[in-house]
């Protein structure tokens, strides 16, 4: 309460609810919980680590006096993908089933009334943090690797045609991982189950199509999330398979087959 001159109480404003206003609430939730910045963390230094090591083996494998590929770098740049996707699409699941298992999702509908903002932020967090990750670790795998290459005689200048599409293409790609898993998240709402389920998508299902000796499974295999998002990190792409553009698209629809029904769930069903 505030008094006016003559000492008479006047009711405060109440805050307006806006969606930067939801966003930065959900900014200050993903950060609250000591998995998301354990994940976050582990997934880059794993990325990292990935693509330096294999910089130096490659080079250490090369010294007997083989040239180096000119490609040589594209060629290790994302060898973290794998795995930083799996730490990702951990945060992202928990960030979303988190509400559910902590309870505070009954508060959260009650704050956000429409409900789909509540979906439509947590989407935009996890989905620059994701994409952040990404792209720094693409950026610091370049700049750690670089002074390796040079001993060796080959440079990459950032100016070079395809390091910066890749370092921007990384973080797209894990973008577009945490939107799957989120989505999974709001579907399933039970963390361990949303967990298996995109493990299984982004892991297990393409391994298990992958030693099938069947030919016929090779398109599907093709359409699973790692194997079209992964089309969006190389150079060139073989001619039997999808093009970094169709891999983009394909990537896209299984984030959006993720989004959509969770947010019809969260719009039309009780929390």
């Amino acid at each position: 309460m505030t008094s006016t001159e003559h000492g008479a109480p006047t009711a405060r404003k109440a805050p307006v609810l806006t969606f930067p206003n939801v966003v930065r609430a959900e900014w200050l939730k993903l950060w609250s919980v000591p998995s998301t910045r354990i994940l976050a963390g582990g997934s880059l230094v794993l990325f990292v680590a990935m693509g330096v090591l294999t910089a130096a083996g490659g080079v250490a494998g090369l010294n007997s006096g083989d040239p180096i590929p000119e490609n040589f770098f594209y060629e290790y740049a994302t060898n973290g993908i794998t795995f930083a996707q799996l730490f990702v699409a951990a945060f992202s699941v928990l960030f979303a089933t988190s509400e559910w298992g902590f309870g505070t999702i009954q508060l959260s509908a009650a704050a956000v009334p429409k409900r789909l903002p509540l979906l439509w932020s947590k989407a935009l967090v996890a989905g620059a943090v994701s994409f952040t990750i990404g792209a720094f670790s693409a950026l610091l795998v370049y700049t750690l690797s670089r002074p390796v290459l040079a001993r060796e005689g080959l440079d990459y200048p950032l100016t070079t045609p395809g390091i910066p599409m890749i370092i921007v293409s990384t973080g797209i790609y894990l973008a577009l991982v945490s939107w799957l898993c989120l989505g999974l998240g709001f579907l399933i709402r039970q963390g361990a189950g949303a967990m298996v389920a995109a493990f299984s998508v982004l892991l297990v299902l393409p391994i298990a199509l992958g030693i099938i000796p069947w030919e016929s499974v090779d398109p599907i295999a093709a359409m699973l999330p790692s194997r079209a998002g992964g089309q969006m990190l190389l150079m060139e792409t073989p001619p039997d398979s999808l093009t970094r553009l169709e891999g983009s698209i394909v990537m896209a629809g299984w984030a959006a087959a993720a989004l959509v029904p969770a947010a019809v769930r969260l719009r039309r069903r009780a929390v």
